[in-house]
């Protein structure tokens, strides 16, 4: 995978910490959301009318301490960064726990509260594995949420699940990978490959600063992976700006 100088420019800045705030403070510019986990979060600033390039992440713990805005650059600092003139309105609504099940079942009610975001990327399949839902169901419930997605004017996207140590989600990517090119569904960034070609970034451990003095699980990301997701979703979205 290549990546431009605008993106390594913030890797850089990441390893060195010489231009990025410290993880942890005070989120900026922040809401509270109605639906999805405590931490959820949204920017009020907007792209100009009519582009629409608002994005809510529906996800698990891992999408929750990416987006919560408490580690910039976030999504939206990134895609200002490329193109000055959008800055996009994003959502966090992770949750902690939640599976492709829950996301399910809930996703009629987040959808009635979260009526403003046009694109809407399903991070999920973690907690699929580990609490051993089945691939055929897995895929199941992403076919249903994209369906659901769509008939709510919604343009769904999904990434692959983030490689954890120990972790082995195989099947689940390949099932997420047939709804995707069965459902002719938007792809998000490559987190499994991602991951696995920078573990160092995960929580091993504890090695990594954890959000709220969390101890490493070998599967959540440190704080360069946090920003890392944000850097790899903006780069994924590019594509609409062009």
């Amino acid at each position: 995978m290549v990546y431009n100088a605008f993106i390594m420019r913030y890797v850089l800045a990441i390893l060195v910490a010489a231009v990025i705030p410290a993880c942890g403070g005070s989120p900026v510019d922040s809401q509270k959301s109605s639906a999805g986990s405590s931490g959820s979060s949204g920017i009020s600033v907007t792209s100009p009318a009519p582009f629409d390039d608002s994005i809510a992440f529906y996800g698990d713990s891992i999408t929750d301490r990416a987006f919560n805005r408490d580690c910039l650059p976030g999504y939206s600092e990134v895609i200002n960064g490329k193109f000055p003139a959008f800055t996009p309105s994003y959502k966090d609504l992770g949750t902690s726990g939640w599976s492709s099940v829950d996301a399910l079942a809930n996703l009629d009610a987040t959808l009635a509260a979260n009526p403003g975001y046009k694109y809407w990327a399903l991070c999920f399949g973690t907690n699929d594995a580990y609490f051993n839902t089945t691939p055929q169901a897995f895929k199941s419930n992403l076919r249903n949420m994209v369906a659901k997605l769509r008939t709510a004017g919604k343009i769904p996207v999904i990434p692959t699940i983030p490689y954890g140590i120990g972790r082995n989600a195989v099947a689940y990517n390949s099932a997420l990978d047939d709804v995707v090119v069965s459902q002719n569904v938007m792809r998000g960034p490559d987190l499994d490959d991602w991951f696995f070609r920078h573990q160092e970034q995960l929580l091993i451990d504890g090695v990594n600063k954890a959000p709220a003095g969390q101890n490493g699980d070998d599967v959540h990301p440190g704080d360069p992976g946090r920003i890392m997701i944000n850097v790899l979703w903006a780069q994924t979205m590019e594509q609409i700006y062009k």
